[in-house]
């Protein structure tokens, strides 16, 4: 999969999240568009079923955090743009435009018909040669710097890697069970406070729009990193760090401001 896949699948949701709380003027909104509809079609084009699904499950927690009386409003919104969107594949690409979008379709449709291709088949013979190791070395792991072998449907020979398609299956097997807890429980935090801030933020300040779409794309991650690893590549733990660290200064601020913290000029 191109390396690139992980921030299209960022300001895909990025900026859904701006469009969808109305931020800016005519032109920043404008400009938001641009945005989504260019980060869309470059997502669309690396053809990584994992991160369309990824992209999927974070609309619609967008959708989930939206406010009521505008749900029905975004539901007419992404109808239209995106008719408008296949109407114009075809009406200005022609023939060529049929075939991307029947190639799009087809690979979005494969989805449910993974279990019959031979990478699941590969995959699940790569899980099983990870669960074979972990059970080796159940809580301490085996280190970064280890390896395992298993049989390659592809290459029609058993092949060593150091590398899990399956981040949790990864985790395990580098760092045991102690270092998954302490990842897990790290994750699970930063999520949590996530939503907290996510219904906590006041309906029109700017922050709200990004920190709902921060954790949509962390809360997809975790069920992306089934079948492609964020958990071991510079971008998606990139796009953690960055994710975590803005939650926790809007959160920070927060506190700054309440009541509850005696410094404050609320509180005083």
């Amino acid at each position: 999969q191109p390396a690139s896949v992980h921030f299209f699948f960022a300001m895909v949701v990025l900026a859904a999240s701006v469009w969808i709380h109305g931020l800016g003027d005519r032109n920043y909104r404008a400009l938001t568009i641009f945005t989504l509809i260019i980060s869309a079609a470059a997502l669309i084009a690396t053809f990584t079923r994992g991160f369309w699904v990824g992209t999927a499950i974070s609309l619609l927690l967008l959708f989930f955090l939206a406010e009521p009386r505008k749900k029905f409003a975004i539901a007419i919104a992404s109808t239209i743009m995106l008719c408008l969107g296949t109407g114009g594949l075809l009406l200005f690409w022609g023939d060529l435009g049929a075939a991307v979008l029947s190639s799009v379709v087809r690979r979005f449709l494969s989805v449910g018909e993974a279990l019959k291709d031979i990478s699941f088949t590969n995959r699940i013979a790569e899980s099983l040669a990870v669960v074979d190791a972990i059970v080796n070395s159940p809580v301490l792991g085996h280190g970064f710097g280890s390896s395992f072998r298993y049989h390659d449907f592809f290459k029609q020979s058993t092949y060593e890697t150091w590398y899990s398609h399956n981040g949790y299956l990864f985790l395990l097997f580098k760092v045991g069970l102690i270092g998954v807890a302490a990842f897990i429980g790290f994750y699970g935090i930063i999520v949590t406070r996530g939503y907290r801030l996510a219904r906590s933020v006041p309906a029109g300040d700017w922050r709200r729009a990004f920190v709902h779409g921060t954790w949509a794309v962390l809360i997809s991650m975790m069920v992306v990193t089934l079948t492609s690893n964020v958990f071991i590549e510079k971008e998606p733990l990139l796009l953690i760090s960055l994710g975590a660290a803005f939650l926790a200064n809007v959160r920070e601020e927060q506190y700054n401001n309440s009541p509850e913290n005696p410094e404050s000029i609320e509180s005083v």
